[in-house]
């Protein structure tokens, strides 16, 4: 599989999965992917997981936020895009009459 080094803007490239089990996401996706892991202490006793293949970053797990299960969030993937210009991207990002997008 090939190596990405660079993305460009509007491209997804990276992702990292907030759940209520850590340990059993670490344990699932060694198993599917052959992941190996890397605990980061983030405070108060959390971690942020880096998840390794073939020794480079290809995502993480972290402890699902208190205040998201409060409010009934499931554990979800989170997925994050590159902009190398934010305030040009944010002129593009407009609200269009009848979406649902937050105003």
């Amino acid at each position: 599989m090939g190596e990405r080094t660079r993305y460009e803007s509007g491209t997804f490239s990276w992702v990292d999965l907030a759940t209520t089990d850590q340990d059993g996401a670490k344990t699932f996706y060694s198993g599917l992917f052959g992941w190996e892991y890397q605990d980061n202490p983030i405070g108060d006793g959390a971690t942020y997981t880096m998840c390794r293949l073939d020794g480079k970053d290809v995502a993480a797990i972290a402890l699902q936020p208190d205040q998201e299960r409060e409010r009934g969030v499931t554990p979800h993937w989170n997925s994050y895009v590159t902009v190398h210009d934010l305030d040009a991207r944010a002129t593009k990002a407009v609200h269009k009459p009848g979406s649902s997008a937050a105003r």
